[in-house]
């Protein structure tokens, strides 16, 4: 083989290692641009999936009020003190702030009795206030209210404690708001006003102390959602009138079965003896659950109505439906409503003491009436 063939055939090897390596190269080059172009979309998922994240994290902790136990207010009595009884996460104007379970909550120097108190979250602990708007001290960008109770009898009633997640659903229909004042939690119940419907509920809520009690004597004024002006009464107080006013602040009439078991632990058979006129506590006619006035104070108006007809003979339209139609019943006292607890003067009042002789539309000195509405809780 001459030199020129040797060359000839080196410089072919050569050639045909450069193309392969142009030819590699160009394929990384196609590779790294792949990846490059990969990376950017994986980029922008993730990036896509971060901005998600942070869209849910801002809705969670804008108004985060976060619990461990769901079916217990969070706020519970610990040998006479009032604590947290769950660890607590609490958002107060854009803030997260965290409360160990058992921390202690210091009520205001004086309290008085029959009054609300309200719980609030603030950069220096929980404070408990009267004010049901911001407590002594902060303001509404410093604090934020997060539960509440009633203060009766010289203690916080344990049955009335609620907090943001755990509180009585009685919603007023004209504000929107829900009104958890003055109510204890019942088992098998619900939220049970503690003292009787009151004269002027727009202005006081449907249960508070030492107030006028709305009654056949004293009817209660008309409330705002249903045409109130602030002056005009009800010309009675019918299981109708009542129903009617409760109805406004998303309550209503207890059963008798519910009366039952609202009205245990009073003293059977004890009574005032005279007619109250306002809200007041005696201990031997206030309930376990301290329901005052659960019996042996005023009759109070029941939910059930029945036909006392035999169902097919001797019915007609009658009134009696303080001028809202007529009733087909058999004769004007066809249909029977009942009261229960039994009043001041009246015998054997009891938790299980009923009567039942009255009609709808009867009005009457010693009929009272109690609101009840359903429990929320949320986790």
């Amino acid at each position: 083989m001459t030199d020129s063939t040797v060359f000839q055939e080196a410089s072919n090897v050569l050639t045909e290692a450069t193309q392969a390596s142009v030819a590699q190269t160009e394929a990384a080059q196609a590779l790294t641009a792949e990846v490059a172009n990969k990376t950017a979309a994986i980029d922008e998922k993730v990036n896509q999936a971060i901005a998600l994240l942070n869209a849910s994290l801002d809705i969670h902790i804008d108004g985060l009020f976060n619990k461990r136990i769901v079916s217990e207010p969070a706020f519970q009595i610990d040998a006479g003190t009032l604590k947290s009884y769950t660890d607590l996460s609490v958002e107060v104007n854009g803030v997260i702030y965290s409360f160990s379970e058992g921390s202690a909550l210091a009520l205001p120097s004086s309290v008085t009795v029959g009054t609300d108190y309200a719980i609030y979250a603030t950069p220096d602990g929980l404070v408990v206030s009267a004010n049901f708007t911001v407590p002594e001290g902060y303001t509404a960008s410093t604090s934020r209210r997060v539960g509440g109770f009633h203060y009766q009898d010289g203690e916080i009633n344990e049955y009335s404690l609620y907090d943001l997640r755990y509180y009585p659903d009685a919603r007023n229909w004209l504000t929107g708001a829900n009104d958890p004042r003055g109510m204890a939690r019942v088992p098998g119940v619900g939220w049970v006003d503690i003292y009787y419907l009151n004269t002027t509920p727009d202005l006081l809520g449907t249960s508070a102390f030492g107030a006028q009690i709305a009654d056949g004597a004293s009817p209660p004024k008309k409330p705002q959602y249903w045409g109130g002006d602030g002056v005009v009464q009800y010309s009675d107080f019918s299981q109708y009138t009542a129903s009617r006013v409760l109805a406004a602040y998303g309550k209503r009439l207890v059963t008798t079965h519910e009366h039952e078991q609202l009205a245990f632990g009073v003293v059977t058979g004890a009574k005032v003896g005279s007619d109250p006129g306002t809200v007041q506590y005696h201990a031997d006619t206030t309930s376990k659950f301290g329901i005052v006035g659960a019996t042996g104070v005023m009759w109070q108006w029941a939910l059930e109505r029945w036909d006392r007809g035999n169902g097919a003979s001797g019915y007609s339209w009658m009134s009696g439906t303080d001028g809202e139609g007529q009733r087909y019943t058999a004769g004007s006292e066809g249909i029977g409503a009942a009261i229960v607890g039994s009043a001041w003067d009246d015998p054997e009042p009891g938790p299980r003491t009923s009567h039942w002789s009255n009609e709808p539309s009867t009005s009457h000195s010693a009929f009272a009436a109690r609101g009840r509405s359903d429990h929320f809780e949320s986790c």
